[in-house]
């Protein structure tokens, strides 16, 4: 078990050094929207079960409620280009290795079924308050690609079932393999 741990820590060490590599940001800015709408970025995992358990529920009651005033729009990690938008936005909120779903709007940032039921709809209610909230500032992200790594890495993973910091290893660790 005590090489796992230290697999695993240099399998998040990964993570933070993928996520500085992706994203040349400074810090967040959200910017009110000009007609009144909360715009929300819902990024999830099509094998996460309380990621559809929260597009089913909680999603639909906030279009429900709030009608035209509540704009979401739904990002599939195992895209690459939407995992590497996740993760700049992590590094810019300081929010790196959020469980899924990731949620960002107003300046914030909500991770995992736990925080994304008990804070969206307040954060919500508090955007409309005050006049809206516009998408993300987002600066663009390079994706290196396939072949600009001087020589091959090898990693070794280690998980235990049912481990959210394992399952989110397991995320960056797919996207490296899509991108590299």
């Amino acid at each position: 078990m005590g090489h796992a741990r230290i697999m695993f820590s240099r399998a998040i060490r990964l993570t933070a050094v993928s996520a500085v590599m992706l994203s040349a940001v400074s810090g967040p800015r959200f910017a009110g929207a000009e007609d009144g709408v909360v715009r929300v970025l819902f990024f999830h995992s099509e094998n996460c079960e309380e990621c559809e358990e929260v597009k089913a529920t909680l999603i639909p009651d906030l279009q429900d409620q709030y009608g035209d005033g509540f704009e979401v729009e739904f990002l599939e990690i195992s895209d690459t280009e939407n995992y590497a938008r996740m993760t700049a936005l992590e590094e810019k909120y300081g929010a790196g290795g959020s469980p899924v779903p990731i949620v960002f709007l107003c300046g914030r940032v909500l991770g995992g079924r736990d925080q994304v039921t008990e804070e969206l709809r307040g954060l919500v209610m508090e955007g409309l308050d005050s006049g809206g909230c516009d998408w993300p500032d987002e600066t663009p992200v390079a994706v290196p690609r396939n072949g600009d790594l001087a020589r091959p890495v090898h990693v070794v993973y280690f998980y235990e079932p049912g481990c959210k910091a394992c399952d989110r290893a397991r995320l960056m660790l797919d996207y490296l393999l899509q991108v590299y």
